[in-house]
């Protein structure tokens, strides 16, 4: 398998936090909790500073 190919090809998931809760059928303070978890475990990046801004990341 060419490596080229593998390191150059980037898969971006985007979801914003209201739309995790909404999916996961979790109140808002839950998603926050998960997401927050997610952010500190590196899961995820968070792009946006506030509020309907922010969109997360898979970060793999």
């Amino acid at each position: 398998m060419n490596t080229n190919i593998e390191t150059s090809l980037k898969i971006e998931i985007t979801v914003p936090g209201y739309e995790y809760q909404k999916i996961c059928d979790v109140s808002q303070s839950t998603a926050n909790r998960d997401i927050q978890d997610m952010l500190d475990k590196k899961l995820l990046k968070q792009n946006g500073k506030i509020g309907q801004q922010v969109i997360y990341v898979l970060n793999f």
